[in-house]
């Protein structure tokens, strides 16, 4: 028998496991696409969104009901390698203003690309998603029977 392919009774056979249902070669399909895609990337990709939650405590903000209480380490940490102040005050995005549709300036260069990073981590993410999602569908599709296809 070959890695994958349908028996007779109508179950399937995928990676060793028999009397699969379609559901469930769906998610082993899912299981191994993302094995094949995950890697040290998405290591990095998950740091930079953890590492950019406003977690450190800081002292109060002047417009706290704007404002997101706390700050991330990206921020804190960029902040203090970079200390320069751009001309005029950059839209840039936090969780919350994110959340609320708005942005939040700053005039700190280290604070601006503190505030994106993360943002680099959601879009690798939503590729590796994407492309785990992608590979998957072609290849259950490949393997069930014309009437099960998605």
């Amino acid at each position: 028998m070959d890695t994958f392919e349908g028996l007779g009774d109508g179950s399937y056979f995928f990676a060793g496991m028999f009397n699969l249902t379609e559901g469930e070669l769906a998610f082993w399909i899912v299981v191994d696409e993302a094995s094949k895609q995950l890697n040290v990337q998405d290591v990095f990709a998950l740091a930079l969104i953890i590492g950019g939650m406003p977690l450190i405590k800081t002292r109060g903000k002047l417009d706290a009901k704007r404002t997101t209480k706390g700050t991330s380490a990206l921020s804190l940490a960029m902040r203090t390698m970079i200390k320069h102040r751009l001309s005029s005050s950059w839209r840039s995005p936090t969780w919350k203003t994110m959340l609320n549709g708005q942005w939040a300036r700053t005039n700190s260069l280290g604070g601006l690309i503190g505030r994106w990073l993360p943002w680099l981590g959601v879009a690798i993410t939503a590729y590796d998603v994407t492309k785990i999602t992608w590979n998957s569908i072609k290849r259950f599709n490949l393997i069930v029977k014309p009437e099960h296809r998605v």
